[in-house]
Order: C-alpha cells, then structure tokens, then sequence
C-alpha cells in the first residue's frame, strides 16, 4: 500500500492540461526528442524513485564502538542521490557510448496521415513509447536486461574427467556354460575326495606309529 501511495503521489506531482490536444508528428519526429517527456519519477540508484538516508534509524543513544563511529561517520558523508524532474525532455537521457538513449520511428510512410509516431529504447531493448494526438502510451516487450556494449561470455564448464581405465579387476567374467560349470563341480568334488582320502591315510599311518 505504501509503495501505491508513493507513485500515486509521484504522478500527481504535476498538473494536467485539460487543453492539450498532441503534438503533431514533426514534433514528434524531431531529433531533440523534445516532444517526449519522462511522466514518473526517475529510478535512483539506491533502487527507489525517493532517497532513504540510511543513517536515519541509528540509534543515537547507543553506545557504539570506534568501527561503528567511522561507519556512522561515512554514511553521513553520503550525498543524497537526486533524479532528474518530472517532465524531463528524453533527449536529454545520457548517450550509450555513441548512440542516443531513444530512437523515433513513424509507424508507416505510406499513409502518414494515420500513422502514429513512436520512440524505441536503445538502453532498454523492448521499451517503446507510442503517441498520435493527445492518445498515447508505453509497451514494454523485453528480457529485463539492460543494453550492454560487449557480448556477455558465461563461464566455460570444467573439463570432462578422463575414463577410468579398464583392467581385469574391473572387468566383467562371462557366466559359464552348463558343461563348464559341471565339469567345474566335478573336478572340485574330485579334489574334495583326494583330500578326505588323504586325510583317512596320514590318521592311518599316524595310529601305526603309535603302536
């Protein structure tokens, strides 16, 4: 609610001319760019269209610190940021390097007597501004982005790691066959048999020792 109350006061903040009735397309078309005027209050820095002082709420019955004492002191050393007025002709908004901050176009040169006059954004692509009489309007068509002279480059990812390298350890054995696998069964129960026998004749042998 505050913030409607705030640009509602910004744009009753001036008077409107019942009497007015447009200005024609060569005023609108002119190079000054006179004929366009900025109707709302300009956009601070800070992010607000009226400065917020942000020493205001420090509390001056607080003790504070040295450190704090130096931050205290700087921030009122801090200069108010100020706009331009209300009704500031667009021609005069600061230049993009070499280019004009707007750029006037009429809508057709084949029946210019209907055609309405336009003014294009070059500092914000996607804002325009139309007008024919004392009808007139703003559109806004954009990414939200800001015109910037040198192309934006995101960072390039980090480089793929490299394959682990595959070995025996890491390899995958094929399942045996059916024959495989009895053969392999029988030979361990072979194995297993020598062993017992083995075993029965060493206890053998061992009992014949004693006697």
């Amino acid at each position: 609610e505050e913030e409607e109350t705030e640009d509602e006061g910004a744009r009753e903040s001036y008077q409107e001319n019942e009497d007015f009735k447009g200005a024609t397309l060569s005023e609108l078309l002119d190079e000054e760019l006179n004929g366009w005027v900025h109707h709302v209050q300009y956009i601070l820095p800070q992010g607000r269209t009226k400065w917020w002082n942000p020493g205001e709420n420090v509390d001056k019955e607080e003790e504070e610190n040295e450190e704090e004492e130096e931050m205290k002191a700087e921030t009122e050393e801090i200069e108010p940021e100020q706009g331009p007025p209300l009704l500031t002709p667009i021609g005069a908004d600061a230049e993009i390097q070499t280019t004009k901050a707007w750029t006037a176009r009429i809508s057709s040169h084949l029946i210019p007597q209907y055609a309405c006059a336009f003014v294009r954004s070059n500092l914000w692509p996607g804002s325009y501004a139309f007008a024919r009489g004392a009808v007139w309007e703003n559109i806004y068509v954009g990414f939200g982005h800001k015109y910037a002279t040198s192309d934006y480059g995101p960072e390039l990812p980090p480089l793929p790691a490299n394959e682990y390298s595959d070995g025996p350890e890491i390899g995958e054995a094929e399942d045996p066959s059916p024959e495989e696998e009895a053969k392999a069964r029988a030979a361990e129960e072979q194995a297993a048999d020598e062993g017992e026998e083995e075993e029965a004749e060493e206890e053998i042998d061992n009992e014949d020792d004693d006697n």
